[in-house]
């Protein structure tokens, strides 16, 4: 073994040029030098230099292909893992949070609903606890309990938009239409596009019959994204009520081609999502207990959960991100871009995760990487100034100037900026270029200049 590593160090030695390493006879007769000969370095030395020139190698690998486990498995697993967190953690609300969460996905939804209120007990303030707790109770038929839950907490002035969503629905199935009405339309102030909230609204109408505000609030429903069975009923009764029925006809046909053409059998059905569902469960309550380790400055435990939930699902974008984010905050910078890379296999034309792919490659010491992916984002978005702007940085740092000045004009070509033209004044300044870098700095101070109203 130490041959091979020093045999290692020679080739890397001969490769740097460090030609006074290898001991080289004298010539007979040649006179002795004295103070000219310089000291060999250090094996310690040589080490550094090697570390700086490969990139660093990460201390984990990612799964490509998720692990078999049988349901029952899966299940003991969640419970173990959501169980040991509530005991070392017992007074915080989201580590109770992740146990009730795991019950609920698990159909132990009245001990879902025991944790739920001991979150809610150490959190008021935290509408999280509030929306499951009355999520759980609707979904065993207690929409009664829900409705008054989401209410006390929206007159304490615990809210959020998707409270309020939760409030509308409980509401309209207690008969309040009325006040489901006042409640989402106040959540579509914040939140204009999102299709459950209106959803929610165009039902309301309907109970109330104000049915051309129905049809609108579920025709909107629909433009934003929200095509179910649900939408479309609701929507074809609104129509029928006005006496549009050839348009109504059209979303009831809609709800059969929706429904139709599933040709597995209800039982084998059932057993393909369960066995799916149990494993996104366990997924969940691996990834949501990362979370609350990585709070907690546990970020052993949070990495063997992360890497156990890809192991599980490795395409998992939340698993990954987490993940990615915890080796950023940790300064590890080879696992992350290890990570980083699977977050862009997973969603390719992300450009927030090619950026990061690049500042994880380049911390990690693998430029030609970290140049491939600021090169893929300008590929994405060719007529966005930013990765332009960002590839001129990384050549300037890398003092390849014709590259860096070339790229810096393309960002100012597809958008002229004030920090763009001050990449572009310091890039010729270091080529020596004085003109076009006072040229340069004078279009930045222009940029920067108050604009004067007429």
């Amino acid at each position: 073994m130490l041959k091979w590593a020093s045999l290692f160090v020679l080739c890397i030695a001969a490769a740097l040029g460090i030609s006074h390493l290898i001991a080289v006879p004298e010539a007979p007769g040649q006179p002795e030098e004295s103070s000219a000969i310089e000291e060999p370095l250090e094996q310690e030395s040589i080490s550094d230099i090697v570390e700086q020139l490969i990139p660093q190698r990460p201390s984990i690998t990612l799964p490509t292909r998720a692990m078999p486990a049988s349901k029952d498995d899966l299940r003991a697993e969640a419970e173990f893992v959501a169980n040991t967190l509530r005991q070392s953690y017992p007074d915080r609300a989201e580590a109770l949070h992740v146990a009730a969460m795991m019950c609920a996905q698990f159909s132990q939804s009245a001990e879902a609903e025991k944790l739920w209120k001991q979150c809610i007990a150490l959190a008021p303030s935290d509408p999280r606890y509030y929306i499951n707790f009355a999520a759980v109770a609707m979904d065993r038929g207690d929409s009664q309990l829900a409705a008054e839950t989401l209410q006390k907490a929206y007159n304490a002035g615990v809210s959020s938009p998707d409270l309020m969503h939760h409030l509308g629905v409980a509401l309209n199935k207690v008969g309040k239409s009325e006040e489901a009405e006042k409640v989402i339309e106040r959540a579509i102030q914040q939140d204009p596009d999102n299709p459950s909230f209106w959803m929610v609204l165009g039902q309301a109408q309907l109970r109330l019959r104000k049915l051309e505000e129905a049809e609108k609030s579920l025709k909107k429903t629909i433009e934003t994204g929200h095509e179910s069975p649900a939408a479309f009923t609701s929507l074809a009764n609104a129509l029928a009520q006005q006496g549009k029925d050839d348009e109504a006809k059209k979303y009831r046909d809609l709800v059969s081609d929706k429904n139709g053409g599933d040709d597995i059998a209800a039982q084998r059905r059932f057993q393909v999502l369960s066995s799916a569902e149990a494993r996104q469960a366990t997924v969940n309550t691996l990834i949501e207990a990362a979370t609350v380790q990585i709070r907690m400055g546990n970020s052993l435990a949070a990495e063997l959960h992360l890497l156990r939930a890809l192991t599980l699902d490795p395409a998992n974008f939340a698993a990954c991100q987490v993940l990615a984010d915890m080796y950023h905050e940790a300064g590890l910078a080879a696992e992350e871009r290890l990570v980083r890379q699977r977050l862009v296999d997973i969603a390719p034309f992300d450009f927030t995760n090619q950026f990061k792919l690049a500042e994880a490659s380049q911390a990690s010491g693998d430029r030609a990487a970290a140049e491939a992916a600021l090169k893929n984002v300008i590929s994405i978005g060719p007529n966005m100034p930013e990765p332009y702007l960002a590839l001129a940085q990384f050549y300037l740092d890398g003092a390849k100037l014709n590259q860096a000045r070339w790229y810096a004009q393309e960002a100012l070509r597809h958008h002229a900026t004030s920090s763009g033209y001050r990449l572009l004044a310091t890039i010729c300044q270091r080529m020596g270029d004085e003109t076009n870098a006072v040229a340069a700095m004078q279009e930045a101070q222009k940029l920067e200049r108050p604009s004067v109203s007429p």
